[in-house]
């Protein structure tokens, strides 16, 4: 599943799907991710393909020219309440919107144990990301050659590039490289 908050977006991901005959493994679903199932305002930002969902992180001296009314989904709910598939890796970057997304997603986080690729957008992501993944069992590493552990909340910078890899249980970290 790919989710896309912006219908401009998500259209052009169609597109791409279509034109490389990806119908039966990509779904386009046209929302954002978030802490709740409902619908949320989403600003759409200065280049007029990008924007962010209203509470989100990051660039708050952003100038939003307009704003919208877009779906919003918990991937808990997504995924248990609507009996999609459960993820095995997800890969989030929106725009500060993780500080939404990953309360969201504490039941997949920890009972589906998917690989988590992040992109942070500031201070509080970094709050939230380590509060959450933590909580969840992750281990935490940054994203470039051989996955340097992050081993404190104040080794994130600003805008950071992390790997989570999920604990099993058993003390092991089966999707970690070796």
């Amino acid at each position: 599943y790919a989710f896309d908050a912006f219908p401009q977006n998500a259209r052009r991901q169609a597109q791409n799907v279509d034109l490389n005959v990806l119908q039966q493994t990509v779904k386009i679903v046209e929302a954002a991710v978030s802490d709740r199932s409902s619908p949320l305002r989403f600003w759409i930002g200065p280049s007029g393909n990008t924007g962010k969902v209203d509470g989100s992180a990051g660039r708050q001296g952003a100038i939003y020219s307009d704003s919208i009314v877009v779906q919003g989904y918990a991937l808990d709910d997504f995924v248990y309440q609507e009996n999609h598939l459960q993820p095995q890796a997800l890969k989030i970057d929106i725009e500060g919107g993780e500080v939404l997304a990953l309360p969201g997603m504490r039941r997949v986080l920890t009972q589906s144990h998917p690989l988590v690729l992040l992109e942070l957008h500031g201070p509080e992501s970094a709050r939230v990301a380590w509060s959450e993944l933590v909580s969840a069992g992750y281990r935490i590493c940054h994203l470039r050659p051989g996955y340097p552990p992050v081993s404190s909340l104040e080794e994130l910078d600003w805008k950071a590039y992390l790997v989570a890899f999920p604990k099993r249980g058993d003390g092991v970290n089966d999707d970690e490289p070796e």
